[in-house]
Parts: structure tokens; sequence; C-alpha cells
């Protein structure tokens, strides 16, 4: 949290332009995942306690209905299912992360709402 990012060493460490790291941290910033500044260019965003709990309530809030709207629109499982053994055979926690996004994403998207 509060780490700079820089264009230039970002697309160095990856072996690319600073055009698709300029968009990457576009994206990422859409999402709230960093900060973008005029005058100090790209950070980690900060989170802290209240934040996590806000973020939380409102997941409360939204989850419960977007599997109401899965289960209505009577979608296959499929994909969620195997993102669940993904997680159970991972081998690090970056895979586990992934497994544990893919495995929601395909229980919400289905629901019918793209937010």
């Amino acid at each position: 949290p509060g780490q700079a990012l820089v264009e230039t060493e970002l697309a160095a460490q990856f072996g690319v332009s600073k055009t698709p790291v300029r968009e990457a941290l576009k994206t990422l910033a859409g999402t709230g995942l960093v900060v973008m500044s005029q005058y100090k260019g790209v950070t980690v965003r900060m989170v802290d306690a209240e934040m996590a709990r806000e973020v939380y309530d409102v997941r409360l809030l939204l989850e419960p209905e977007a599997l109401r709207r899965f289960e209505r629109r009577l979608a296959s499982d499929a994909a969620a299912q195997e993102a669940l053994g993904r997680s159970d055979t991972a081998e690090d926690k970056a895979d586990r992360s992934l497994a544990n996004r893919d495995f929601h994403r395909a229980l919400y998207l289905p629901c019918g709402h793209p937010l």
C-alpha cells in the first residue's frame, strides 16, 4: 500500500513498452486498486480496516441477491465447480486466489447484472 508504480520501471521489469503498462494502470485505477494523481503519479491504494469493513458490508448485501438471480436463471455451475477444484489443488496463494476469483465470477456473471 502506498508504493509508487512507475511506468518505465514496470515496462522494463516485464519487457514491454510503456503503452500496455499505462493501459494496465488505467484498468487498475478503474477498479480502485491503484490511485492516479496528477502530481504523485500512480500508487497502490491504501486499504485500512474501515474500508475493508465497508467493502464487506456491501458484499453482504449484493452477493446473496446475485446468487438468487444465478439460481433463477438455472445457470450451470460447471465453471464454479472447476474453479473450486483448482482452488483445492492450488500449489501457492496466487493460484488459490485466482481460482477463488474465478469461482465467484462464475457464480456472479450469470446473475444478469454486469455490475
